[in-house]
């Protein structure tokens, strides 16, 4: 049965307000009629110091999405364009894509496809998760190609799985809403799903125009900023740019309410429902905790910073803007059934802002390697509170850690495996309890002033491309000038790979 005969009445009533939204908002930024190689359109997503690398990474991915929904925020359309370059040593026949609404309890229905103009079928793998979009030659090294695409997505009603993916409570919540390339790496195309308990972010650091149409009332929340918009009666199209990023992440309510300050020429915002009092607060936490971050691993390299609050249980990241449990925004709230809401708020904060530098500017398989961000984000959100508060105020939070690893009894189970190679119940106590202390332990035996000016140069080394294990350690041991095998095989690898 195909999928029109099944559409109600309602949804053949948004596929029809659709083709007018189209018309109407036509004068608005198209995406599409942007350069593939115009990077200017970027400058206003970025800090001025972070302007020069636009004329970096060349080859990098570049999207032009155009979605929305006219009416039913649970039913998107939309149009994506990709520009995809070979950076590969040998010959490509296909593109992969991750279809993360397949994967996180809702659908995405690819209605059209071609390469160069040239309709292709796409092959669907891992239950749907994935598709390969095979090209009608092959891609040499150096060489680019365009794929277009359009397709339908339903959203679910709760979340289901890895990040907030859904409409809950007046709250849409798009993570990874779009076909995301997937990245080609030594072992060839990731297309494999994280299981349920890993995180589902490996990408190549890309660059983005995106343009969102919903009702009018609606508040709107996206990486990037801003650079057009234009309003009907009944309709509002917004453009944002975004690049170099991860991913692109958006969030929308018709009950947001913004609390905004700036900062060192950063735009900070928390996206807050009527009645949170904390929005203010979260204001004073993210300007601290970017100084300290800046002072630490570099500047932050965006013009805009959004927090929005989503029926997420703790907080998921994206580059330039952090999903937040909205219940941290509530005074005298208690999250986790044990902890005062503003200290949930401050602590969560400075662990999602960590990685900014620890996933995005530094990027990483998430699935394979999970330490590298999440214990070294543990780690950095230490610090702030040592940088915040003064020295030892960093205790606390220290403790956090201990409470985690004590679930597996301290068990000396090696940081840094892959995802699925921990239970679900010990992936947590390993690699966000266990693993900050390998950090901890590099500071008392070399100093925190070492480490710190270690950290720095990996993520100098390491911007917008992919750090691993190998590459960690291959830094380490020539900052601090010593075979660091002993640590490593005591803390990160499997046993057997010690004896490799």
């Amino acid at each position: 049965m195909t999928r029109e005969k099944t559409w109600s009445t309602i949804g053949l009533a948004v596929v029809l307000s659709a083709v007018a939204w189209v018309g109407a908002l036509g004068a608005a930024i198209d995406p599409f009629a942007i350069p593939w190689d115009d990077r200017e359109v970027y400058k206003p997503a970025l800090v001025e110091a972070l302007w020069p690398v636009l004329d970096r990474l060349p080859g990098a991915t570049v999207y032009r999405i155009d979605i929305g929904f006219p009416a039913d925020p649970t039913f998107l359309l939309g149009t994506e364009s990709v520009h995809y370059t070979n950076r590969e040593d040998a010959a490509l026949h296909e593109i992969v894509f991750h279809l993360f609404p397949n994967a996180a309890g809702g659908s995405i229905e690819i209605t059209s496809l071609s390469v160069e103009g040239t309709p292709v079928e796409p092959i669907l793998e891992f239950d749907g998760h994935a598709m390969r979009v095979p090209l009608l030659e092959p891609l040499e090294p150096g060489e680019g190609t365009n794929v277009l695409m359009t397709f339908e997505e339903t959203v679910p009603t709760e979340y289901a799985a890895w990040g907030p993916f859904g409409f809950v409570d007046d709250v849409l919540s798009l993570d990874q809403f779009y076909p995301s390339v997937a990245v080609y790496d030594r072992d060839g195309w990731n297309a494999a799903p994280a299981p349920i308990h890993g995180d589902w972010s490996y990408y190549d650091a890309s660059f983005y125009v995106v343009r969102v149409t919903t009702p009018p009332q609606w508040v709107v929340a996206g990486g990037g900023v801003e650079i057009g918009r234009e309003e009907t009666e009944s309709l509002q199209s917004i453009t944002y740019a975004a690049g170099p990023v991860r991913d692109m992440y958006l969030a929308a309510s018709p009950l947001y309410v913004p609390h905004q300050t700036t900062h060192n020429d950063v735009t900070i915002t928390h996206y807050v429902r009527p009645g949170q009092r904390q929005g203010e607060k979260g204001l004073t936490f993210a300007t601290q905790i970017l100084d300290a971050y800046e002072a630490r691993f570099g500047p932050y390299p965006y013009s805009d910073l959004d927090f929005v609050a989503t029926d997420i249980a703790g907080a998921m990241e994206y580059p330039g803007i952090i999903s937040m449990s909205h219940e941290m925004y509530d005074v005298g709230a208690t999250i986790w059934g044990y902890l005062p809401s503003s200290i949930a708020l401050e602590s969560t904060m400075a662990h999602e802002l960590a990685h900014i530098w620890f996933y995005n500017i530094v990027g990483n398989d998430q699935t394979q390697e999970p330490w590298l961000d999440e214990a070294l984000a543990q780690y950095a959100t230490y610090l702030y509170y040592e940088d915040a508060y003064g020295r030892g105020s960093g205790i606390g939070y220290v403790e956090s850690w201990t409470e985690r690893w004590d679930r597996i009894d301290r068990a000396e189970i090696p940081i840094g495996l892959a995802s699925a190679d921990y239970e679900r119940s010990v992936y947590s106590a390993v690699i966000y309890g266990r693993g900050p202390f390998f950090l901890y332990e590099l500071g008392e035996r070399f100093g925190p002033d070492a480490l710190h000016d270690f950290l720095r140069k990996y993520v100098l080394v390491h911007e917008w491309g992919i750090a691993t294990t190998a590459s960690f350690r291959c830094i380490a041991e020539a900052h601090f000038q010593q075979d660091l095998s002993e640590l490593f095989d005591a803390w990160v690898y499997p046993i057997e790979a010690s004896d490799e």
